[in-house]
Formats: C-alpha cells, structure tokens, sequence
C-alpha cells in the first residue's frame, strides 16, 4: 500500500514530469535513472504505488497504447496541474527533459561536476585501496577519460 508521507518528494516529481508529457512508469524509472546520472533509479515498487495513489486521487489518468503489448500512459490531468502550482517544492520549475542526451549539458557543467566527483574520490582513497572493485571502476573511468584526451 502506498504510504503518502514516505513518497511525498516522488509524488510531485511525477507531477512534474507529467506536467511535460504522458509517460510510461517505465519511461518515468529512466527518465530519473538519466536525469540523476546514474545516482538514483527508482523501483517499479516505488513508482508504480504512487501512480495508483495519484490516479485514486484524481491527479493523473491513463489511456494504454498498444506497443508491444499494452501500456499505460500517465497524464496529469487539470487537477493535478493545480496542486503542482500551489506547492512550495523547490523542483516546481525544473526541466526533467532529456538534459543527459549529447550537447544538452554545458560541458562547462560537466566539468565543475567533474570535479566535485575528483575531490570526492580523492577525500575517500583509503576507501578505494581496501575494495579492489572501486579500484577497477577507477581504472575503467580513467581509461575512458583518457581515450577521450587521445581524440580530442
């Protein structure tokens, strides 16, 4: 059973993406996955509850679409608009587009975050010496990164 309390950020982020365009709960997963780079990727079983809690409500509805097989496609209905715009959440007016896709970050941003990210891996070394597999991951982003400098 959905717990409003405990969703209550994922519950206006869904209004928020709906207030975009109709969406699959699955599109909604990698939208999400996309926009947070990686860093959170809901499960169906938070997404899906908060959906059905949001259609009971009044605040979306659904028509399925045939391809490959039936799915739902969420839309935010004018009722749902209303409790987006009366909401003091700080992420109202935020894009959740497609940002992720090529040329659609400022790679000036790209690199500030890059930096945070050095910083941060470089304050938890120790970390990274003790676990052999944060160890690889290092070396395969390295290897990427430089493989990008050799083309550039």
């Amino acid at each position: 059973m959905f717990e409003k309390q405990k969703s209550f950020g994922l519950k206006f982020i869904v209004l928020k993406m709906l207030s975009n365009e109709e969406m699959t709960g699955s599109m909604m997963i990698e939208r999400l996955n996309n926009i947070s780079m990686g860093f959170w990727k809901p499960s169906p079983g938070s997404i899906y509850p908060v959906l059905e809690w949001l259609q009971t409500e009044g605040l979306v509805t659904f028509k399925a679409k045939e391809e490959k097989g039936s799915k739902k496609y969420y839309k935010i209905t004018p009722k749902g608009k209303k409790l987006l715009e009366d909401s003091w959440v700080p992420w109202k007016n935020h894009k959740f587009d497609h940002s992720y896709e090529k040329g659609k970050i400022p790679l000036e941003t790209i690199f500030l975050r890059m930096k945070f990210f050095t910083r941060y891996l470089n304050d938890n070394k120790d970390i990274i010496k003790k676990d052999k597999r944060y160890a690889q991951k290092l070396k395969e982003i390295v290897s990427s990164l430089e493989k990008i400098e050799k083309e550039a």
